[in-house]
Order: C-alpha cells, then sequence, then structure tokens
C-alpha cells in the first residue's frame, strides 16, 4: 500500500512475499526512470527526490535496484525484460515488476519520451548565425595530401556551384614542406580559382606579438598555448586548435584535417530519422581500401553547406530545419534520464561533425572488442574474416541516422564549431587535445549538443597506418589529458554557475588548486584515476565475455588477454602512471609533469576569455 506523510510518499515494499491480485496496465510508450538524489534511511530504505520535478518518495533498496535498470528511455515490456534477464530471480515475478513501474509512472517518477517529443517541439523563434567566417585547414608536413584534399575542395565547389573561403593553417616543421604548401595555395588559386589563404608561422607569430603587446604580463602564458617551440618535440596538435579558435572569436567556423578526402558518401544502413542518444557510434568494416569505395554510395549533399547551416541554432529550430526527419518517441530510444534535465528547446548546437570512411584516427583497436549487433557479427563471421578486420583501418565510423547526442566525442573529420560564444581553449601539447576540448565545452554549456550526420569523409592517411596485436598485453592507459579531462568531468557537478566565465574560471582554480597538492596526494589522485580507468575497462569486458558467451574462442581469447593485461596492472604497482613520458621516467619526474601541466593550463583557462573578448573586438579578418 501506499501512504502519505507530510508531503512524502511511502512507497509499498516489494518484498518476496508480496502478491500482486491484478495485473498491471499496459503503457504504451518509451519511458525512463528519473533522474534523482538518494539520501538513505533506516532498515534498508531510501529518500528519492526528482531533480526535475522535486518530487519525493520513501522505497526499499529492493524496488530502488529494479529502477536503477530503467534510466534509459524504453517500452515498459523491454524494461521487464531487462529486470528479468539481470535478476533471473524476479522472472516468475513479471505483474508485480510492470505494477512497479505504473506505480511510479502515476507519481511522476518516470519520464515519458512523449513528453519530451511536445518539449521540442518549434515555437517559431528567432535565430541569431554570423556568416560563416571559412573553412580551416590544419595541415602539418604533409603537403602531397594537403594538395590531394584541396583538389576534392575545389571539386565540391564545381559540382555544387558555390564559393567558400578556406584558410590552410600550416603546423609543418620542415622548411622543404612549407615552402611546397605556400607554392600549392598560390597555385591551387590561380588554376581554380579558390577563395583560398595562408596561415604559416608568420601569420601565428603576428597574432601572439599582438596579443603579447596588448596584455605583456600574460605574456608567458600567450607564448605557451601559441607559442611554436622548435626546440620541443612533443606533440602540440592543441597549438593550432588554440590559434584557431582566437582567429574565429564571435564566429562561426569549420576544420578539416590535411589527410581527408572531402568527397562524402552515405552512412552503410543510411536511414531518414532522427535520434537524441549517447548511443556508440556505428562501425562497419571493409577490406581496404577498395573494397570500401565499391561498397558505399557517393552522396550529393554539399558536406560543407550541411555542416554549417544549422550550427549554432537551437535544436527546436534545427529539427524545424531538417523537414524530411520526424520528432518522435523512437526519437529518444536509449537516452539516459540524466541528460533529459540538459535538453531544453533552446539547446544550442555548438558542434557539427560527419563520419569516417577509412582510418578511424584512433590509437587502439581495443574498441572493438565491445561492439553490438551487426558490426560483432562482422568481425566474429570467421577466424579469416576476423584476423583481417581486427587490423584493418578500413572500416565505417558515426551514425546512420541524424544524431543529436548530449555528449561531444570529437573525430578527425570535417567539424563545424559555434564560437560565437566563447569556446574554450585547450592545451597546446600532447594528445587527446580533441578530447579534453570537448569535455571542457560541455564544462562550460551543460544544455549544449552535438550534431552528427549520416554521411562521411574519406579519411586516408599516406602510407596507411596498421594497428598492432601487442595492443591487446597492455592494460587501459590515461595520458595527461586524459587525466585532465577526468577531473573537469568529475568537478564539474559541483559548479553551479550558468555564466560560462565564471564556470572556467571554477575549472581553472580547480586545476591549480590541484598543482599545488603534495607531492603523495597528486601522485594517488593520477593513480586512482588510473585505476579507475582500468576497473571500468575491466568491467565492460567482462561483462562481454558474460553476454556473448557463444561467441568464437578466437574473439574471447582476445578479449581474455585485454582482461589479463588489466587484471595484472591492477594487483602489480606499476611505476609508469602516464604513457606521455619515456617508460624509464620515475614516478616523481611524471607527477612534476602533471603537475606543471595542470599549473600552465589552469592559468592559461584563467586568462582565455581576455584573449578571446579582446580577438572578437579588435583583430579584424
Amino acid at each position: 500500500m501506499t501512504e502519505k506523510n507530510n508531503g512524502i510518499n511511502y512507497s509499498w515494499n516489494f518484498s518476496q512475499g508480496s502478491t500482486v491480485a491484478n495485473a498491471a496496465r499496459q503503457v504504451q510508450g518509451l519511458w525512463a526512470f528519473d533522474n534523482c538524489v538518494v539520501f538513505p534511511l533506516p532498515r534498508r530504505r531510501l529518500l528519492l527526490k526528482s531533480k526535475r520535478t522535486d518530487k519525493r518518495v520513501v522505497i526499499t533498496a529492493e524496488v530502488f535496484q529494479i529502477l536503477q535498470l530503467c534510466r534509459q528511455f524504453r517500452t515498459l515490456e523491454e524494461h521487464v525484460a531487462l529486470v528479468k534477464k539481470m535478476n533471473p530471480a524476479l522472472a516468475e515475478r513479471q505483474a508485480e515488476i510492470s505494477q512497479i513501474f505504473n506505480k511510479f509512472i502515476e507519481q511522476g517518477f518516470m519520464i515519458s519520451a512523449k513528453d519530451l517529443v511536445a518539449s521540442l517541439q518549434y515555437k517559431g523563434r528567432a535565430a541569431h548565425q554570423t556568416p560563416l567566417f571559412g573553412i580551416l585547414v590544419r595541415t602539418c608536413d604533409r603537403p602531397k595530401q594537403l594538395a590531394r584534399l584541396v583538389k576534392s575542395l575545389a571539386e565540391n565547389e564545381f559540382h555544387h556551384g558555390r564559393r567558400y573561403r578556406y584558410l590552410v593553417v600550416d603546423d609543418s616543421r620542415n622548411s622543404e614542406n612549407i615552402a611546397e604548401n605556400q607554392a600549392l595555395v598560390r597555385q591551387i588559386s590561380k588554376d581554380h580559382g579558390l577563395d583560398i589563404h595562408y596561415h604559416g608561422r608568420e601569420a601565428q607569430q603576428k597574432l601572439i606579438a599582438t596579443l603579447s603587446g596588448a596584455f605583456p604580463e600574460h605574456q608567458g602564458i600567450i607564448q605557451w598555448l601559441l607559442g611554436d617551440h622548435e626546440e620541443d618535440t612533443r606533440f602540440s596538435g592543441g597549438r593550432l586548435w588554440n590559434y584557431m579558435l582566437l582567429l574565429t572569436a564571435g564566429k562561426r567556423f569549420l576544420t578539416i584535417d590535411d589527410d581527408m578526402i572531402c568527397q562524402p558518401r552515405l552512412a552503410p544502413g543510411h536511414q531518414n530519422s532522427l535520434q537524441i542518444s549517447e548511443k556508440q557510434r556505428d562501425v562497419h568494416f571493409f577490406l581496404d581500401r577498395a573494397d570500401l569505395l565499391e561498397k558505399t554510395s557517393l552522396s550529393t549533399i554539399d558536406p560543407i553547406e550541411q555542416s554549417s547551416e544549422v550550427l549554432g541554432y537551437s535544436i527546436e529550430k534545427a529539427i524545424h530545419h531538417f523537414s524530411a526527419v520526424k520528432l518522435q518517441e523512437q526519437t529518444f530510444k536509449d537516452l539516459g534520464s540524466d541528460q533529459v534535465e540538459t535538453l531544453h528547446a533552446d539547446s544550442k548546437i555548438l558542434l557539427t561533425q560527419c563520419g569516417v570512411f577509412g582510418d578511424p584516427g584512433t590509437v587502439s583497436t581495443n574498441w572493438i572488442y565491445e561492439l553490438e549487433g551487426e558490426a560483432r557479427a562482422q568481425l566474429v563471421a570467421s577466424l579469416e574474416t576476423y584476423e583481417s578486420l581486427r587490423a584493418s583501418r578500413h572500416l565505417w565510423l558515426g551514425s546512420s541516422s541524424l544524431h543529436f547526442s548530449p555528449t561531444t566525442s570529437l573525430l578527425s573529420t570535417l567539424t563545424g564549431f559555434d564560437n560565437q560564444e566563447m569556446l574554450p581553449c585547450t592545451s597546446p601539447y600532447f594528445r587527446n587535445e580533441d578530447h579534453l576540448f570537448g569535455i571542457l565545452v560541455k564544462a562550460l554549456y551543460p544544455n549544449s549538443l552535438a550534431l552528427e550526420f549520416p554521411w562521411g569523409l574519406l579519411h586516408f592517411p599516406e602510407p596507411e597506418r596498421t594497428w598492432s596485436q601487442e595492443a591487446l598485453d597492455r592494460p587501459e592507459n590515461v595520458g595527461v589529458l586524459g587525466f585532465l579531462a577526468d577531473v573537469a568531468n568529475n568537478s564539474m557537478g559541483n559548479c553551479y554557475a550558468n555564466d560560462c566565465s565564471q564556470r572556467l574560471t571554477f575549472l581553472a582554480e580547480t586545476y591549480l588548486g590541484l598543482a599545488d597538492a603534495n607531492e603523495g596526494v597528486l601522485e594517488a589522485g593520477i593513480e586512482e584515476n588510473l585505476i579507475h580507468a582500468r576497473v571500468g575497462k575491466i568491467n565492460h569486458l567482462q561483462a562481454q565475455l558474460d553476454t556473448y558467451g557463444n561467441q568464437p574462442s578466437y574473439w574471447a581469447n582476445d578479449v581474455k588477454r585485454l582482461l589479463l593485461a588489466g587484471s595484472n596492472a591492477l594487483v602489480n604497482r606499476e611505476e609508469r602512471l602516464i604513457p606521455d613520458v619515456a617508460a624509464s621516467n620515475e614516478r616523481t619526474a611524471q607527477v612534476a609533469l602533471v603537475r606543471t601541466t595542470l599549473r600552465q593550463f589552469g592559468s592559461a583557462l584563467k586568462v582565455w576569455p581576455r584573449l578571446w573578448n579582446f580577438c572578437k573586438d579588435d583583430i579584424k579578418d
């Protein structure tokens, strides 16, 4: 039974001996258990407080365990089936489980996808967009691939009869490659009439000098964010990110890497549908480049136009713009209820991107062991196929439908940035600068969205890359920037400011505070974060083995190799905490590197709003 006491609903106890006289009524549509704050009470009871409605209810721990499995939008029948699968002891009690769901629907603790559909209907609100600044081409010592990309951009313009502006932002260190890139830009402009400009070291140093003159007290930070330190051999891909974000302050722009080809192809299994979810990207394998080109279809869309036309729109206006797709309950299939509170009609599309055909750009192949559905079936079809595909870097990675994502995971492809309001900087050094940037975008703008299109561009780096199977014997690792990203994810839940500059300052102070921690505390924090990542990977892999016990032994044996590597790393204290340094470096040197990066990046975040606003107001195109 249910009783009320002081305005709080007390749910009946789902105990082993309870019975239900009448079968629960069937409720249609997709539902998800509300995102609640949980307070423990005596006698294995819990007080739940809805973050969305502020409603409260007291339930038993047993009922809460059932509801915890139902945080994604599914039909009630699917929820019941999942509960029975995860807890076989409840297999004969379907009517009682259904009654729990119906009860919580009545009390307002289950969210209806139908209500979300209504909340995102277009209301005719105006949207302001600045003109597209241009397409920024990132290049670094790959003149032949740059020439291939620029030629494909010229062909795209000719095919669609449109004109765009291009800026080749050169990070090359080889003088011959720099000269070749400059000559290419001049020649392509002359031969094809492209509005294309070269932004090499001279242009970049000019911006650094201007900013240093305006902010002499921050010259060291400006040099760290943007400077070209020839003597520094560390990966410095983030340096160009920061330069581009200041160059385009207050504007919308696209970026593309030099080893891409601007030739759009439809996603395998392309669907004329709409999704709002956190689903993993779709994967489809090909034997080689020839197989990929033969089995995929060219698209007639202009990738530049589509990547930019809704960039900066609210989600309601973006959905209205794509009139061929319909917003319906299935749109929210598998969306987590924790994302609902940040999903509003005015949630902005700050990033757009397409998928990748060819090399996915990932360092490790270990993610293929967590594939589902058709991708898994394709991978393990036979031993010969498996051995070929697990080392292959010829695949499709993207979305088969128009996909709005509450989280940001960037690919090295054609990407749109709405920099009309301040986007954050990233670290100029170390890999995963794009991952850190995506995490910071969400930290500053928790209601923002990324939009993925159901088509992709070719990513054919030269020479072709391969995946090493030695990775199966290496445990999960977290680099310097992965650690900074995890700190941001873990800390921003305690930031209640709405203003993006205040949120950035909060994060900056978090990094600076951590940089001031004593040696033991910081080392323990880095190590515990690494252990957490490895435990998460082990749990995922073990779940794969448990769920897919009927898969071929060659697949299972590789998963077991990964599990063994991860398990050994948990029980044995390793000297190496981060993969960004040589294995011979002692822990003290590794901790010192992380500390320095925390201090430099925290200081840069505090200065970034001033630099960005200066560029927006005082730097002309």
